[in-house]
């Protein structure tokens, strides 16, 4: 959000023993979710804190439902006091240790002791809230979304003519249909990132027709356009909030700090057998399948970068909060084999075949996407010369051809010789495979 500031301040001459003591005010004056509120307060720092204190006071008629102190020190003292049409929520904590990051830790603030609090009740108050925003943009398609849609199921020689699905009827769970509008979406629709709402800014998506026509939107904008497209087709597709980043949401106390949208397609219970149910981005069978559009050179609907992050999914009824899948390792491997003939010289000449799976294949598609055909050899001759010192790229083959064609796994095929790769003693000679 360009309206986000930073307030950078220092206290210069501070010495050993004296204590610094911050008072801070925030004022919001629209809410993220309407009519509710949520907030996250620190006990615990990496310096030590002698006293903290949080003071809620709010009116008595939206009182706080949800309520959670997390990793505890045993030093929080708590107290509530109704007076007249207030209710006033105090917390104190005295004496708090000083905290210390560990490498590779999560951020600090979801585990040192920390108070989390939300005037709603459960996750499914936040879901209905999100579908409610996200309902009257995602009614507003046009004739060339449709077409554009009719387009697409011919193209998967795909039965059904795309019409909103209608209550009761069972929906489409064709897995071709499914991946081609997704690959639309992701590829022909460019990410742009302006926030100029001033209604739920960042959360708001714009009218899908209007991202369809300027082929342009933020990460909300793509998917509230993939999810009525999908509903077009005949899926049962929804937008979805996700925490894109190792910081879990509270099962306990809902809030809206997501910070990425993404979509999903719910399947019916009945259709276990199908394609989709069975297919690799559909891990542990769960009821949703989850897409990332935003990601234009992504083969997966979703990235193994957004496994194992907190999600919610936005619904008429209301939706609990959930945990994407975690994508196994071999699913994100890079395969490579060699085969290779030692000359009477010393070389040794080799031909490599590389296969890039999962997240390696977006990582390096992305790159090489970003070079032009050209730059690519000289990425490839850069890391055969990073692996042996005159070492030289003969030959290099990238596959397929368009690398946005994302139904074909990434390959490569390079040839190398390595001049000396034969060390030749007294006694012996000795090789190293490169």
């Amino acid at each position: 959000d360009p309206l986000d500031k930073v307030l950078s301040c220092a206290v210069p001459g501070l010495k050993v023993g004296e204590t610094r003591h911050v008072v801070t005010r925030r004022e919001a004056t629209k809410s993220r979710v309407k009519d509710q509120w949520a907030d996250l307060e620190l006990f615990e720092a990496t310096s030590p804190i002698v006293r903290a204190s949080v003071r809620i006071d709010g009116p008595l008629s939206r009182p706080l439902c949800s309520v959670a102190v997390r990793h505890p020190l045993g030093n929080l003292s708590s107290s509530v006091v109704t007076n007249g049409d207030r209710v006033v929520y105090s917390w104190t904590a005295e004496n708090s240790p000083q905290m210390f990051p560990e490498p590779a830790m999560p951020p600090f603030w979801t585990q040192g002791q920390h108070l989390r609090v939300s005037t709603a009740a459960d996750w499914r108050e936040i879901s209905k809230w999100y579908w409610g925003v996200s309902l009257p943009h995602l009614e507003k398609t046009n004739a060339a979304m449709s077409n554009k849609v009719e387009e697409i199921i011919r193209a998967t020689n795909h039965s059904p003519s795309p019409r909103l699905r209608r209550a009761g009827e069972q929906p489409t769970t064709s897995h071709a249909l499914l991946k081609a509008i997704y690959k639309f979406v992701s590829q022909e629709i460019r990410y742009m990132g302006l926030t100029m709402e001033d209604t739920s800014p960042g959360y708001a998506p714009h009218d899908v027709s209007l991202t369809f026509d300027n082929r342009y939107g933020v990460c909300r904008d793509k998917a509230a356009l993939l999810v009525a497209m999908l509903r077009i087709a005949g899926f049962d597709a929804y937008p979805v909030l996700i925490s894109a980043s190792s910081a879990k949401m509270d099962d306990d106390v809902p809030s809206p700090f997501f910070n990425h949208a993404i979509a999903a397609v719910r399947l019916p219970a009945t259709d276990s057998d199908s394609a989709i149910h069975n297919s690799s981005f559909n891990i542990h069978n769960s009821p949703y399948v989850l897409m990332d559009p935003t990601d234009e050179s992504s083969r997966d609907l979703m990235p193994s970068y957004l496994s194992d992050c907190s999600y919610l999914v936005a619904t008429p009824e209301g939706d609990t909060l959930r945990t994407s899948p975690v994508v196994p390792p071999e699913n994100n491997a890079v395969s490579v084999s060699g085969k290779g003939r030692l000359s009477k010289d010393g070389s040794l000449l080799v031909e490599y075949s590389l296969a890039f799976r999962g997240l390696n294949d977006n990582a390096y598609r992305r790159h090489l996407l970003s070079m032009k055909p050209e730059q690519r050899r000289d990425f490839f001759e850069k890391v055969v010369t990073g692996v042996a010192s005159g070492a030289e790229l003969l030959r290099c083959e990238i596959s397929p051809k368009d690398l946005q064609d994302t139904a074909s796994e990434l390959k490569a095929e390079v040839l190398v010789e390595f001049p000396e790769a034969l060390l030749k003693g007294e006694t012996r000679d000795e090789m190293s495979v490169p």
